[in-house]
């Protein structure tokens, strides 16, 4: 871990200092020898002791003069390893404690230095007694002989400055331990706060996505809706233009809400990644369908390759490798003027043959990326062409969320591109393959009216309501409504309907509260989440408080039929008997194939389509 640069800046300055203080207490040692017992009988023992006080008091300046402390202190501890290991060499190391002082030399490097140099320091201490006694061993005759008479002298001097060396060593090195600990404490204790202030944070900005998209979401849900029922009236040419560009106009600005709304997710690991069998050839030509009108405008050709055996059933988020893919194959018809766009699908195979990885490679010939700008389009917020006269628009959220998916997904996705010649995105995704799929439900299959039926929407912003209650008489459903949970809870208890579309954020009760109130008092029929609470874990407290399924806003027509077919009887009631709600059930709420089934038996989110 990096330490903070005040922490660094305070243990280089306790460094500075302590390296004065031994290169001094080295000095007063030298000296203190010389003048006990260097002067007796041995001029080379004078001059080692000299000129090691000379070159100690030198090392000091040339630090003041900024000289790297590494270097400084590696000359110190050489000097008095140079020092201790010229006396013992000049007296045979009888007498004196040089031989026992060289222990000091690897713990000068520990405190001055690091591991690496006081191990090399020990090993060289090491060596000295080793030649020392094979030299004592081959009658090497050396330069001082023993005086008994100064020998104890010499002994209990060097003794004397041996321990105030140690000493001191001791005292620096409890100093040292001390300053390191409070400095880890209080990184320790600033780490602590800054923790705090950033989940704070994390959850301002949580709450400010959810308040952010709650209220976009509300007032989008009218904007789509009511376009839509506008499309499907009668209009001129020209009114039917107009219409469809406020459509898109909307669908853009959802999409771009979606966006931020995913990076959230993403960037907070709440984002959970559903693992079930699904078709990835259906996936791709699904994608390819969704952009043929858009490169057929441009004269862009779209392609589908397959390998010799391409990988069709695999386990995992078809949703979100569907996001994905359409976030490549936006870029490529985007940034493609002319030519062609090619999704390949691919097998990766190990050296013996057997399956590896899934690839899916998005191929352009397009206006390509430079390379300056290669590394930096996986960021948030960024594009190739940031200029303020760019052609191709967008938010430059796209690519990050998809990396960031595939990651999520234990894969990989990368880029290569040759500027005007067009780009490659490879993802590799490690899927467990599966023979069998199950096949999607056809457009011919799911009924389109429910006569008979009967649905009550709690609900209180009145757009939403008419916005429901148009789409829901399309349908040949007749509805009532309540502009809050404790309304919506009365009307559900005296009057007998097929389905309850209840939003969550409402006055007096919410759709919280007005769910549990009616499942404690055995009230069992569905009761579908209808709400602009759209963030991670909404759907799952949704669940928690009793309704049967989750709708998000705005509401969109496939997502609705989907959520109808799944929970509205297969023929019409024809009796009903209104009931009240006194106590546990009693069997009247119950229907054949209207009972609430638990929650982890439910399908996926079905929610905000694009297109």
């Amino acid at each position: 871990m990096r330490l903070p640069a005040e922490v660094q800046a305070a243990d280089q300055k306790r460094r500075d200092w302590l390296f004065t203080v031994l290169t001094l207490v080295v000095v007063g040692v030298n000296a203190m020898i010389l003048i006990g017992v260097g002067y007796e009988k041995s001029q080379g023992t004078l001059w080692v002791y000299v000129t090691a006080m000379g070159l100690g008091l030198a090392n000091l300046v040339a630090r003041w003069f900024g000289v790297p402390l590494s270097i400084t202190s590696n000359i110190l501890v050489g000097m008095v390893y140079v020092t201790l290991t010229a006396v013992t060499l000049i007296t045979g190391g009888v007498g004196l404690a040089a031989p026992f002082a060289l222990a000091i030399v690897p713990m000068l490097a520990i405190l001055l230095g690091t591991l690496r140099a006081s191990l090399v320091w020990t090993a060289l201490s090491l060596a000295v007694p080793l030649v020392l006694g094979l030299m004592h061993a081959q009658g090497h005759t050396f330069p001082v002989q023993p005086d008994p008479a100064a020998m104890q002298r010499r002994f209990l001097v060097s003794m004397a400055g041996i321990v105030v060396l140690l000493c001191v060593l001791s005292l620096l090195f409890d100093w040292l331990s001390r300053a390191a600990l409070r400095d880890l404490s209080r990184v320790h204790s600033e780490l602590n706060v800054a923790r705090v202030e950033a989940q704070a944070a994390n959850r301002t900005k949580t709450r400010f996505l959810a308040n952010m998209s709650h209220e976009i979401r509300t007032p989008m849900n009218g904007v789509l809706n009511m376009l839509d029922l506008l499309r499907d009236g009668e209009l001129s040419t020209g009114q039917r233009r107009s219409v469809d560009i406020a459509h898109r106009s909307a669908q853009a600005l959802l999409h771009l809400l979606n966006d931020i709304v995913d990076l959230a997710k993403v960037e907070a690991g709440a984002l959970n990644l559903e693992h079930r069998p699904f078709s990835l050839e259906r996936t791709v030509r699904e994608v390819i369908e969704f952009f043929s009108l858009s490169a057929g405008g441009k004269g862009i050709e779209l392609h589908i390759e397959k390998s010799d055996d391409p990988p069709d059933g695999v386990v995992g988020d078809g949703f979100r490798l569907r996001q994905v893919l359409i976030n490549l194959v936006g870029n490529a018809v985007k940034f493609t003027p002319r030519g062609r766009v090619t999704v390949r699908l691919d097998n990766d195979r190990g050296p013996d043959g057997r399956l590896g990885d899934v690839l899916l490679t998005v191929r352009d010939t397009g206006i390509g990326i430079e390379p300056a700008h290669l590394d930096h389009i996986f960021d948030p917020f960024t594009q190739a062409d940031a200029s303020s006269t760019r052609k191709h628009g967008g938010t430059g959220l796209g690519l990050a969320i998809s990396r960031q998916l595939v990651e999520q997904m234990k894969g990989t996705l990368t880029a290569e591109s040759t500027f005007g010649e067009g780009s490659t995105f490879t993802v590799r995704l490690p899927l467990e393959r599966v023979d069998e799929v199950p096949e999607p439900e056809h457009e011919d299959e799911v009924r389109k009216t429910f006569p008979g039926a009967r649905v009550l929407i709690v609900e209180d912003n009145a757009i939403n309501r008419m916005v429901a209650q148009k789409l829901l008489a399309r349908l040949d459903i007749a509805t009532d409504v309540a502009i809050d949970g404790k309304i919506g809870v009365d009307k559900a208890a005296t009057d007998d309907f097929d389905l309850v579309l209840m939003d969550c954020q409402m006055p007096e009760m919410d759709g919280y509260d007005a769910t549990r109130t009616l499942r404690a008092h055995g009230y069992n029929r569905p009761i579908v989440a209808l709400t602009a609470n759209a963030m991670e874990g909404d759907r799952e407290k949704c669940l928690a408080s009793g309704m049967d399924d989750f709708l998000a806003k705005p509401l969109r027509r496939p997502a609705l039929l989907a959520a109808l077919h799944r929970w509205l009887p297969p023929t019409p009631i024809v009796e009903r008997t209104p009931v009240e709600l006194t106590g546990p059930p009693s069997g009247v709420f119950l229907r054949p194939g209207t009972a609430s089934r638990p929650p982890e038996a439910l399908p996926p989110v079905v929610g905000d389509e694009l297109g």
